[in-house]
């Protein structure tokens, strides 16, 4: 079953993308901040069911480690490695701090469905 967080966090995201390419002003956060801090939260959710599918383990959870991973990955790719190979991209340190509250999130949000379900 598809979790309301997941539903949410995706509608989020994308009438955030919807509104940047209008003209419309928005606040700086959403502009510039939003979609980074749900982006890790969406992946681990589909990184998740991928697993308990291949695995056919419907209550397995992603470790601390793997999440914390993911966030790493993310933080490096897109905020060191993608502005050295391609200068439309800017490396941002807020970015990167803003995967690390999005992978906390999650670890909260996994944690609390989890408990919720049993």
């Amino acid at each position: 079953m598809i979790k309301p967080y997941f539903i949410i966090l995706c509608l989020i995201c994308f009438v955030t993308r919807y509104l940047r390419s209008t003209d419309l002003e928005l606040p700086f956060f959403i502009k510039k901040h939003l979609t980074d801090l749900i982006c890790l939260p969406i992946i681990l959710t589909i990184c998740l069911v991928g697993v308990r599918v291949i695995k056919r383990l419907p209550n397995y959870t992603l470790t601390p480690f793997m999440i914390i991973s993911m966030t790493v990955f993310y933080a490096v790719l897109f905020e060191y490695l993608a502005p050295l190979n391609n200068p439309n991209q800017i490396g941002d340190w807020i970015d990167a701090l803003v995967y690390c509250i999005g992978g906390v999130g999650y670890l909260f949000i996994q944690r609390r469905v989890s408990v919720n379900s049993k």
